[in-house]
């Protein structure tokens, strides 16, 4: 059962969730790729995983999936948690709270990385993303949900079958908050909500554009936290990521897939993260705060500097990384 306990000192949520230490781990076992025979996420080995929540096809054809959705076997979060309340511990504050933890499969093939996915792949995979996001944005029950991807072991991953992540709550971390506080006060300053403050800036300065699609545009941050952090947002103004048409979602998976592949041009065989930002499902935060998506590669662990004061050193310039990551 996952424990929701407060940190007054630090200030924020943690889960207490031991069960995961119970998943699978393919990198312990060997560095070499598992047998897609004992993947318990390739095709033909569904009765190894939890029964499926959804499942996205091509077309109408039937039998074999693209994308398959289920319950997180070694979930952090349970649905049924209980009664959704908070209790104070001597100088702690407890959570008794709702969440939901669920695994998108993106490929019936034991695929490691977004750059292997077909275009059929890609397509089902971000239709399944905003699909379950709008399912969740329309439960008055949970407050947020974190999309994300770890890719390889030195990402996170336990199983190196390539899938993603949604991790939904009742409650709203202070982290998100503050973000989200942020962006109020720039759009209350400003008049403009602060993403698209940046990617107006970012395109009509072009020094840190990786690329561009109708829609949307790739750059590294100007005051990117790591070396090669990429943010992808849209253009085209405030849309909710589970408002997005099948064309748009389709044209995010694809240029998503392109970003991945540049990235792992320059640094073969890189271990990477993808996170899906979104505001809280409790507030109306539309005209403030735009959804955005960060891409970076695990190319160093935070260090004693890091840990103690939250200020990230980054030892590769986004401009430069910019410019190699154009380059391929």
């Amino acid at each position: 059962m996952a424990d929701f306990r407060w940190d007054p000192v630090n200030g924020q949520w943690v889960i207490i969730a031991p069960n995961r230490s119970q998943r699978p781990n393919d990198f312990r076992k060997s560095r070499h790729h598992l047998n897609p025979q004992d993947c318990p996420f390739c095709y033909g080995n569904e009765s190894q995983t939890p029964v499926e929540i959804a499942v996205y096809q091509a077309g109408e054809k039937e039998g074999r999936w693209l994308t398959r959705v289920f319950s997180n076997k070694y979930p952090a979060v349970h649905q049924n948690c209980g009664a959704n309340r908070e209790i104070g511990v001597g100088p702690y504050r407890k959570g008794d709270f709702l969440g939901h933890h669920e695994v998108i499969v993106e490929s019936p093939d034991h695929k490691t990385s977004y750059s292997q996915l077909s275009d059929d792949e890609i397509d089902a995979a971000f239709q399944a993303y905003r699909d379950r996001i709008a399912m969740f944005a329309a439960d008055s029950t949970l407050t947020h949900a974190m999309l994300f991807k770890n890719c390889r072991a030195e990402a996170g991953a336990s199983v190196e079958h390539l899938h993603s992540q949604i991790l939904c709550t009742s409650i709203t971390t202070e982290k998100v908050r503050r973000r989200v506080e942020r962006a109020r006060q720039y759009h209350a300053t400003h008049a403009i909500d602060v993403i698209s403050a940046i990617v107006e800036f970012e395109i009509s300065d072009q020094t840190r554009v990786i690329d561009q699609t109708d829609n949307f545009v790739a750059f590294c941050p100007y005051s990117s936290r790591f070396g090669y952090l990429t943010s992808i947002a849209p253009t085209f103004g405030s849309v909710g990521f589970n408002e997005l048409t099948d064309s748009q979602a389709c044209e995010l998976g694809h240029f998503m897939r392109s970003l991945v592949i540049r990235l792992e041009t320059c640094l073969p065989d890189t271990a990477y993260n993808m996170l899906l930002h979104l505001a809280p499902f409790d507030i109306s935060a539309d005209q403030y705060y735009q959804w955005h998506i960060e891409l970076f590669p695990r190319l160093s662990n935070p260090a004693g500097y890091e840990w103690g004061t939250g200020c990230w050193i980054n030892p590769v310039a986004p401009e430069e990384a910019a410019e190699s990551l154009r380059g391929h």
